[in-house]
């Protein structure tokens, strides 16, 4: 994987440093942690405290462009940084929050799995049914040819008198 670095600013208002980044890599497309490692490692700063806001993908072409935030301590990073950006990335939650997850699901699949279990069901015998009427549309179709015929017959014949 190949970083390189556009810009990196430094926002001393928010504390943090803003920095806009294009990755190149081979196969396939890595996965958010990976990045930011990359970056950070790259810049030199602590993953841990790095934030991807924007993450782009080329189309057709093994490159990303994305737009990192790393701050210098976690606090800033939480009161600044989106609740949904935090748990995307994985920075800032608690890895109990992430375990509860799994277990609530779990129990919701088990009941499903049960249910798709059918009880092999008896055939009743059916009532009877009305003869199905035998399909004839293509004699239909034929027959509207020889009458849309007769009629050209007829003018034919009326200009021959």
């Amino acid at each position: 994987m190949d970083v390189e670095i556009i810009s990196s600013k430094d926002n001393k208002l928010l504390d943090r440093k803003e920095i806009n980044a294009i990755v190149q890599f081979e196969g396939a497309t890595p996965a958010r942690k990976e990045l930011r490692e990359a970056v950070s490692t790259k810049i030199g700063l602590n993953p841990d405290l790095t934030i991807l806001n924007s993450v782009v993908n080329e189309f057709g072409v093994k490159k990303i462009r994305l737009l990192a935030h790393s701050y210098k301590d976690m606090k800033k990073l939480m009161e600044v940084e989106p609740e949904y950006l935090r748990k995307r990335d994985g920075v800032g939650v608690p890895k109990e929050e992430k375990k509860e997850k799994p277990k609530e699901e779990a129990p919701k699949e088990e009941p499903k799995k049960e249910e798709k279990k059918p009880e092999p069901k008896k055939e009743e015998p059916k009532k009877e049914e009305a003869p199905k009427k035998e399909e004839k549309p293509p004699e239909k179709k034929e027959e509207k040819k020889k009458e849309e015929k007769k009629p050209e017959e007829k003018k034919e014949e009326k200009k021959g008198e």
